[in-house]
């Protein structure tokens, strides 16, 4: 049904995603947060905004926290780091930008940091060709089956429950 899919899908995207391109924070996130401009300052040659942010329902030690490295010039994030409390959690930077076009500036390596048992302890990404809006061949989505694979669109088949598996 849509809830399974939709949670199946929330569990692979941080897999297949690549960290950086995006600020990871939805409305709701947002709206938890309190966000400042601390101050004006440079990294990596770059003029940025320093923000900070804090969760606005705790009020202690072990508040969750953001620090964020804005451009000033190309509205891109540059840096983001993410504490629980006093902890560090986890890091993603972005460097080398590429301006694919007037305006859009996209990064062609992305350094992310963990420190949580569980999650990889550093990951680099390179990104060594990017193309925008170019149009694709439909058969760039086509998959070739055997003779014996049936593929059926719209509704999934119901299937009895003693013969379900989890795949």
């Amino acid at each position: 049904d849509a809830e399974q899919k939709a949670a199946v899908f929330g569990q692979l995207m941080p897999r297949v995603a690549i960290p950086g391109f995006r600020l990871a924070l939805d409305e709701k996130s947002f709206s938890q947060m309190h966000f400042q401009v601390l101050e004006e300052t440079n990294l990596d040659g770059r003029p940025v905004y320093f923000i900070e942010g804090a969760s606005k329902a705790e009020k202690s030690q072990n508040q969750k926290k953001m620090k964020l490295w804005i451009d000033r010039e190309r509205t891109t994030l540059m840096r983001v780091e993410v504490y629980d409390g006093q902890q560090f959690v986890s890091s993603i930077e972005n460097k080398n930008f590429k301006e694919l076009e007037k305006g859009l500036w996209i990064p062609s390596r992305i350094i992310v940091k963990n420190s949580t048992p569980q999650s990889l302890e550093k990951a680099t990404y390179e990104i060594p060709r990017m193309i925008i809006n170019q149009p694709l061949a439909d058969k760039t989505f086509s998959r070739p089956y055997g003779e014996a694979v049936q593929v059926s669109h719209g509704e999934a088949p119901a299937v009895e429950k003693e013969n379900a598996k989890t795949p």
